[in-house]
């Protein structure tokens, strides 16, 4: 019985990953991406956290990966926030081996 309240708590978690995506995969943001090669481009952004992945959409649609992009920002969904995500090395699931990742940049209220 714990076993199938384990697996049906996992699963509930997973799908409520999936479909908050789902939501968010519709919305898009006014915003800027800084490419590694120092290139900026202009458009709207949707970011894909779970694919971690960020598409532009301007005259056409690029999507890019953390390799390709030193960072991207776009006002929240609200417009009263700037997002700021950049490209950063990450150890992938704990084991000592470096992958870039999207990463988001906080700011306290007036410190940096």
């Amino acid at each position: 019985m714990i076993t199938f309240l384990a697996v049906c708590s996992i699963t509930s978690s997973t799908f409520c990953q999936y479909k908050n995506f789902n939501t968010e995969a519709a919305i898009w943001h006014d915003g800027e991406v800084q490419l590694s090669n120092g290139d900026m481009r202009y458009g709207q952004l949707n970011y894909n956290f779970i694919m971690n992945i960020v598409t532009l959409k301007n005259d056409s649609l690029e999507t890019y990966n953390p390799e390709e992009v030193q960072y991207f920002k776009f006002k929240d969904t609200l417009g009263a926030t700037l997002a700021t995500f950049y490209s950063l090395p990450y150890d992938i699931h704990g084991t000592g081996r470096q992958g870039a990742v999207f990463l988001r940049y906080f700011l306290k209220r007036g410190q940096l």
